[in-house]
């Protein structure tokens, strides 16, 4: 068991709506994870960058997913340049891998109530409120696991599909919805 593979997730409460899902695919792919969640704020603090680095000396590390809400602080894009550099130093093997967020819905909270009605917002409203930090993820490097090629088509990002409720307030996943995008992030368990 502790020579298991290690998949070290790092990010705020974007990493911490993944949990019940990195329990399932640890369990299919007989891996691990590591999960290092630190409040927006405190993702700069030193505390929360000891332990990202400490975790990071960790040979068994093989895989590192950032999952963060971007745009909540100025900082985010050289925060997240910070954590590559820190990767490829300290282990330089491990595949990094970028989580582009569900985009935020106008809405807090939906229940049954919404089914039926309108969740979703446009495409172009999307692509003006979140394009910029899209483009700049797609532009580090990495590998990305792009939550949004799910929920959005051309024309518009969804809260409900195909009768599940994805959301449980305006940028959060359900445990449900986060299952329906099991696929998306299976390729960091694989090996």
């Amino acid at each position: 068991d502790d020579n298991k593979s290690v998949v070290l997730v790092l990010g705020d409460s974007y990493a911490l709506q993944l949990s019940a899902l990195l329990d399932s695919l640890s369990g299919e792919y007989n891996r691990k994870y590591m999960l290092i969640g630190c409040i927006s704020y405190m993702l700069t603090s030193k505390l929360c960058e000891d332990k990202f680095i400490e975790s990071l000396t960790d040979k068994r590390v093989s895989d590192v997913l950032v999952a963060i809400s971007f745009g909540s602080d100025a900082n985010w894009e050289s925060w997240l340049k910070e954590r590559i550099k820190l990767v490829e130093s300290y282990n330089p093997k491990a595949r990094l891998w970028m989580q582009i967020p569900a985009p935020s819905m106008p809405f807090h909270t939906i229940d049954n109530s919404y089914l039926g009605k309108d969740t979703a917002i446009t495409r172009q409203k999307y692509d003006e409120k979140e394009g910029v930090y899209v483009a700049k993820i797609r532009n580090i490097g990495t590998h990305i696991v792009d939550v949004p090629s799910r929920m959005c088509d051309d024309n518009y990002c969804y809260g409900v599909i195909e009768s599940t409720i994805m959301y449980s307030d305006a940028g959060h996943l359900t445990v449900a919805g986060i299952f329906k995008l099991r696929d998306l992030y299976e390729p960091i368990f694989k090996r």
